[in-house]
């Protein structure tokens, strides 16, 4: 079933019967079901619109393995979207699908974990650098995974000095 691309297509019985097969499958350690869930959740079809349904089945397939939907439910966590706002989660989420090298994760991780140093009292403290070092590997890390954005912030924490000594000639290589 290729929701997406058939829009309107279907009626309004088939999407029901595929939306309640897709959560039978997410029910079953499928991430795939989990991610059809969660784009029918997303677009209304086969039943309303639900984005606490939306960001429950794209946690299960993150935890099911499958690291674009780990960015997905990341971001919808980091939005308190379908839930509450939980940026630890998210920023979790995210390294998750980092850790299966899939760039957009990398990069919100890096994201996240650098806002966590900003929201510290003194963003020159030692805990606020760790959190910016921390960051800075997850935004190389996206970098080698050709996320151009995740490249610039890279850059920028060389270059200003975030988490690691100032480094002007490996900032320049970044933009490379």
């Amino acid at each position: 079933l290729l929701l997406g691309h058939l829009r309107g297509a279907y009626d309004d019985e088939s999407l029901a019967k595929a939306r309640a097969l897709s959560d039978r499958m997410c029910a079953s350690d499928d991430w795939l079901g989990c991610v059809r869930l969660a784009d029918m959740a997303e677009s209304g079809d086969g039943g309303p619109r639900d984005n606490k349904a939306r960001r429950d089945a794209l946690t299960r397939a993150c935890e099911l393995g499958h690291p674009a939907a780990c960015e997905r439910a990341a971001s919808m966590a980091d939005n308190a979207e379908g839930g509450n706002e939980d940026k630890p989660f998210a920023a979790l989420l995210a390294k998750k699908g980092c850790d299966a090298d899939h760039a957009r994760s990398c990069s919100l991780a890096a994201q996240l974990v650098s806002n966590e140093g900003f929201e510290l009292d003194d963003s020159s403290s030692e805990p606020a650098q760790e959190k910016f070092l921390e960051a800075q590997l997850l935004y190389k890390k996206a970098c080698d995974l050709s996320e151009a954005y995740a490249c610039q912030e890279y850059a920028r924490f060389l270059r200003e000095g975030r988490g690691a000594e100032r480094d002007l000639k490996a900032a320049a290589g970044a933009y490379e």
